[in-house]
């Protein structure tokens, strides 16, 4: 029978016994709680993102719009926050290219394909069906 007052002896199996180690932070490594940089709080420091330009730390519920789970960085770029982000943009007001939501739309042009990518024996093929086609919609409707 096992007393409730004696501790328990439980081996721990070798694989997690190794990995507890890496848990815990490297010899000389400071593991001082980094602020939020949006609400200056040392609190859930497993929900905080780093912007790679600034170098601010900020919750994920502090960004504008707030995120839902961490961002993913990439070998070509990392994650920037919206205050970084909105620096390197200029608002779309400023340039000379604005939109009149007012004016009509104009209709899709056809995207015609260069005339140098088609062989000549093909082109006249084109032109021969596009000619016969024309022709047959006459004489469908009686004209010819």
């Amino acid at each position: 029978m096992i007393s409730l007052l004696s501790p328990l002896q439980i081996k721990i199996p070798e694989k997690y016994a190794q990995a507890a180690h890496l848990k815990s932070p490297p010899a000389g490594s400071s593991s001082a709680p980094v602020s939020c940089g949006s609400c200056s709080s040392t609190r859930e420091q497993h929900l905080q993102a780093l912007c790679d330009q600034c170098g601010n730390n900020y919750h994920l519920s502090c960004l504008d719009p707030p995120l839902t789970r961490m961002p993913k960085k990439s070998k070509s770029c990392g994650w920037v926050c919206s205050i970084c982000d909105h620096k390197n943009h200029q608002p779309a007001e400023t340039s000379d290219d604005r939109v009149d939501t007012e004016a009509p739309r104009r209709l899709r042009q056809s995207i015609k394909e260069p005339e140098k990518f088609i062989s000549p024996e093909l082109q006249l093929f084109v032109e021969r069906s596009k000619v016969l086609s024309i022709v047959r919609m006459l004489h469908m409707h009686g004209i010819m």
